[in-house]
């Protein structure tokens, strides 16, 4: 028989026990993180007085993103604090700024889950995850309802259409003349890139040409230099970056594993320093050029999108050439949460065609008219629930916000009129609906037909509305 001390010899093992090393969040998560908050940078230019300390808390915290890409902490009160602004801000127009709200509620939820179901170590990988399945949804969303907002008699005349409008901005910025038969290019060219987004994303095979052949097209708008369209780029630039996973990234995985030993050996503080001098040199430049034309920013912004653009196409080239386009497909089960945030980014969209809001609903410079009548090729305006996009002309007024439309080009709409009147009620204003002359004089009593709710007037926000036949392009 065998004696103790043998038997504890032979099942004893001399090697130390060692702790498994916890999971790194994932490369293309990092690269994810950085690309949203520098999309958030992009959006903000100063000047928004009492909110401006909200702003500069929320490029705060997207400064520390960037720096330590890996927290998911940091990304979760990136995506609090942009929510808390959006909310501060309502009603807002901004319609790339309501797709980074609605994108940032999926990835606030992705942490809450995360953080209950996950140990410490797998909670990045775990939220990436979930964007991953979120983010090609909320695209799909977006490009379906880009090109049915633009199938409309306005679009399509290449006189008055936003898509020629853009391309002769890009025609004038290389020195070449507007052709007639550039802007029908360009209206073209869009209903082909939206609507090919739409059947590529769907698709196991699709994500690699939707990011060589539809991100140029985005870089191609902002290149216009026209408002809100840098933001716009910049986003969809970050929004495109959960179609890959670390294989797919590869080239640029090793490259940033080339970097990563010199990054090592700087303190925390110091990591922290070149996102702080890229969003102060962008901010610095953004907030003394005009908001309308903004060349010197358009660089900085186009200069850094073209470098990711180059980087993500060779990775999709790459795995093309080494046949990994297949895979999980993008479009991945959503979680309770994650679908109803979808859900309710679809009905966003629809809003102008059931007689709500038409600011912030995914129909910027679409040319679409859907106030008093519609001029969508399918939807007529009888299909509107409310009429509250009622056109209203303004003959005379003392109220401040409505002054501007008197006996011009632009009335209100019937919400706006009485949102207005709402917030002064001693204002008088002489308004005509369906060619019958009104007059409401707050002063002498007069009780407004209809009042909004405080609700509606912070969820609801109309765009002016344009007495010209064609509808021309705006925002």
């Amino acid at each position: 028989m065998r004696s103790a001390p043998d038997t504890e010899a032979a099942t004893h093992d001399p090697t130390p026990w060692v702790a498994p090393a916890a999971p790194a969040t994932p490369f293309a998560a990092r690269l994810f993180a950085v690309c949203w908050a520098f999309a958030l940078i992009v959006h903000h230019h100063f000047g928004h007085g009492t909110l401006e300390a909200l702003q500069v808390a929320e490029i705060f915290a997207a400064v520390l993103v960037m720096s330590f890409p890996g927290s998911w902490r940091l990304l979760a009160v990136l995506a609090a604090t942009q929510i808390v602004t959006y909310l501060s801000r309502l009603p807002v127009a901004s319609n790339h700024y309501t797709v980074m709200l609605f994108g940032n509620i999926a990835l606030l939820i992705a942490s809450w889950t995360a953080w209950r179901t996950h140990p410490e170590p797998e909670r990045g990988e775990a939220i990436y995850r979930q964007a991953r399945a979120a983010m090609p949804w909320l695209l799909i969303v977006l490009y379906f309802w880009g090109t049915i907002h633009k199938l409309n008699t306005a679009y399509l005349n290449p006189e008055v259409s936003c898509g020629a409008e853009l391309m002769s901005r890009l025609e004038l910025a290389v020195g070449l003349e507007p052709a007639p038969l550039s802007a029908w290019l360009a209206i073209l060219a869009t209903f082909l890139c939206e609507g090919g987004a739409l059947f590529l994303l769907a698709t196991r095979w699709g994500w690699a040409p939707a990011v060589v052949f539809i991100l140029p097209f985005h870089l191609a708008i902002g290149a216009t230099g026209f408002a809100y369209y840098v933001d716009f780029s910049a986003l969809m630039l970050a929004m495109f970056v959960p179609l890959f996973d670390d294989e797919r990234l590869a080239p640029l995985r090793r490259l940033w594993l080339g970097l990563e030993p010199a990054l090592g050996k700087l303190s925390r503080a110091r990591r922290a320093l070149p996102a702080l001098v890229l969003a102060l040199i962008y901010l610095s430049v953004a907030s003394s050029t005009s908001t309308m034309r903004f060349w010197p920013e358009l660089l900085i912004a186009g200069a850094l999108g073209c470098l990711l653009y180059a980087g993500l196409a060779a990775c999709a080239i790459h795995a093309f050439k080494q046949r990994r386009l297949s895979g999980p497909r993008p479009l991945g089960r959503l979680s309770i949460g994650l679908s109803a945030v979808v859900a309710v980014f679809f009905l966003n969209g629809a809003s102008p065609y059931l007689g709500l809001k038409t600011e912030s609903s995914i129909a910027m410079y679409s040319n679409l008219r859907t106030e008093g009548s519609s001029n969508h090729l399918f939807v007529p305006a009888s299909w509107q629930l409310t009429n509250l996009q009622t056109p209203v002309r303004i003959h005379r007024t003392n109220i401040k916000s409505l002054k501007r439309y008197r006996r011009g080009e632009l009335g209100v709409t019937w919400f706006e009129l009485w949102r207005a009147v709402k917030q002064s009620p001693n204002g008088s204003v002489r308004y005509s609906v369906d060619e019958t002359e009104l007059l409401h004089d707050g002063g002498r009593g007069d009780r407004a037909p209809y009042t909004p709710s405080w609700l509606f007037e912070k969820l609801w926000r109309f765009k002016p509305v344009s007495f010209r036949t064609p509808q021309p392009c705006t925002h």
